[in-house]
């Protein structure tokens, strides 16, 4: 019986595996390009960093640069941004100071002091996060603090910061540092994401013998703060926050309702 040679057409083979190179590519860079300057350019995660003896629980340096840095614009705080990105070393030198507190050394602090140093922390670490990369590639100022995550990690999963050996990025903080360990759902009008949405940054730090007070005062201003929430009258109908929403549980479970 005759050979017959079997012709095979690997155009097609070539075109599919072409086309899924390219993609696996672009995922790459978008993911990685602003998260690898993230971690490189800020200095933290690979800064030796020599432990705290003492600790300023009054968070001097935060108030510093909170009053050197925020502005008012319709009815809200804010950071000057612009400012900041070109003068943002007090800023670094304070998130070195929390990245210098042990594990063992939180572990003694009263409960105060040490939910008023995580807030502290991720307050200071988005801005940092975006004082330090407010200049995209093209000289221009970003839009929103999501330009700098990529495809597969939001800006709040990448690792910029290492807190107590064990929390390094700022959802880290919310979800693990804070919210696992806090029955407190009143962080969620202080936590400061450094979006529209996010609850108004403070011009003063959270402070251990002030905490319930600063608390108690953010949960109101939220709450009665138009741009949040708000009643129609005409339509009988409330709207609020969709922060009410997607931490539900954390308002209704082993605590009593805001």
């Amino acid at each position: 019986m005759p050979y017959k040679s079997k012709i095979i057409n690997y155009s097609k083979y070539i075109f599919a595996i072409t086309q899924i190179v390219f993609i696996v590519a672009f995922i790459y860079l978008m993911n990685t390009s602003t998260m690898t300057e993230t971690e490189l350019d800020n200095q933290l995660m690979n800064t030796k960093i020599t432990p705290s003896i003492d600790f300023d629980h009054h968070h001097r340096l935060w108030e510093q640069v909170l009053q050197q840095s925020t502005e008012t614009v319709f009815n809200s705080t804010g950071i000057n941004y612009a400012k900041l990105h070109k003068n943002h070393e007090i800023l670094i030198k304070y998130t070195r100071l929390l990245q210098a507190v042990t594990s063992q050394q939180f572990e003694r602090w009263t409960r105060n002091q040490q939910l008023s140093y995580l807030i502290n922390a991720y307050n200071a670490f988005s801005i940092l996060l975006v004082a330090k990369h407010y200049i995209n590639d093209d000289g221009e100022a970003i839009d929103s603090v999501k330009e700098i995550g990529g495809i597969l990690k939001s800006t709040w999963e990448i690792k910029i910061f290492n807190l107590l050996g064990k929390y390094k990025t700022l959802d880290d903080l919310e979800h693990i540092a804070i919210r696992q360990n806090f029955n407190e759902p009143r962080i969620h009008f202080v936590l400061n994401c450094v979006s529209v949405g996010c609850p108004k940054l403070k011009t003063a730090p959270y402070i251990a013998t002030l905490l319930d007070r600063q608390l108690e005062e953010a949960t109101r201003d939220f709450i009665l703060d138009p741009y949040k929430n708000r009643i129609d009258v005409k339509e009988e109908t409330l709207y609020i926050s969709q922060i009410f929403d997607w931490y539900e549980v954390d308002f209704t479970t082993g605590t009593e309702s805001v």
